[in-house]
């Protein structure tokens, strides 16, 4: 399998959304694959920086998809609203990987882009409001909740950068 297969095979995983139990079973096959494209990659001298970029990319992609999966499995949807919570900032987050391109950079020529980003920027804003508003969150779930909420709202930002300037901001 080459490398921008591998990518979008991982891009597969995330879009509509994650289904980790989906992606549980693949993780072996999936390693071994990108111990495989990291081999070959090495053996080319010099590697262009493009290349090991983009391996980079790769690894951040599936070792994000791995950690992912054990935070769902400790967060399930369930009745308890804070855990519902945090289970959707969890998705949002992982599915943010669906606005790179094979090589880990924005694709703001991507299908709905922009319009995605605002849906993700507006749902942040929500889970926000909805979080603050709860009573009695055990602190666990609330340090999840603060850490998977803030490196979603930075991705965000970032990827608002790539927006064309026509558009704004709507954050």
């Amino acid at each position: 399998m080459c490398l921008n297969n591998f990518v979008n095979r991982l891009q597969s995983f995330v879009h509509p959304c994650f289904d980790h139990t989906v992606f549980y079973p693949q993780i072996k096959h999936l390693e071994i694959t990108l111990a495989a494209i990291e081999v070959s990659v090495l053996k080319w001298k010099p590697c262009p920086e493009t290349i090991l970029k983009q391996v980079a990319f790769a690894k951040l992609f599936f070792s994000k998809l791995i950690e992912t999966t054990s935070l769902l499995k400790k967060f399930p949807l369930s009745h308890d609203m804070a855990e519902s919570l945090v289970h959707k900032v969890i998705q949002l987050n992982v599915r943010t990987f669906q606005f790179y391109n094979t090589h880990g950079e924005p694709n703001p020529e991507k299908r709905h882009y922009t319009h995605i980003l605002f849906n993700f920027m507006y749902l942040l804003r929500s889970c926000r409001v909805k979080f603050n508003g709860l009573s009695n969150v055990p602190l666990a779930t609330r340090r999840v909740f603060e850490d998977q909420i803030s490196q979603l709202e930075k991705t965000l930002q970032d990827l608002e950068t790539y927006l064309p300037q026509s558009q704004g901001s709507r954050s």
